[in-house]
């Protein structure tokens, strides 16, 4: 029972009253990148044959170094705990 509001990419819940965004709980939460360039960033590090930089990925990506660093600690992390995830995510992209 949550209604979207006008001009921004969250909700608001009709029951409690607060504001919520689709990320809610999830790695990607806090992050201001868009979510199609965290999906790109998984793609490429985890498909790519050579390691990737991170001053590689800020350049692939458009955003600077030190966000790209973080992106790259925050992919590591979801490998290690949710492997499966990260499969679907980059056979996915691998189907566009």
């Amino acid at each position: 029972r949550a209604h979207p509001y006008k001009k921004q990419r969250r909700y608001h819940c009709n029951e409690c009253f607060t504001s919520y965004s689709v990320t809610v709980d999830t790695m990607f939460h806090g992050s201001h990148v868009e979510l199609t360039k965290w999906f790109q960033a998984i793609f490429l590090l985890k498909t790519s044959r050579v390691k990737i930089s991170a001053r590689r990925l800020s350049s692939l990506l458009g955003v600077n170094k030190s966000t790209a660093t973080r992106m790259m600690r925050r992919i590591q992390k979801l490998v290690e705990n949710e492997p499966e995830l990260v499969r679907k995510i980059v056979q996915f992209q691998s189907s566009q």
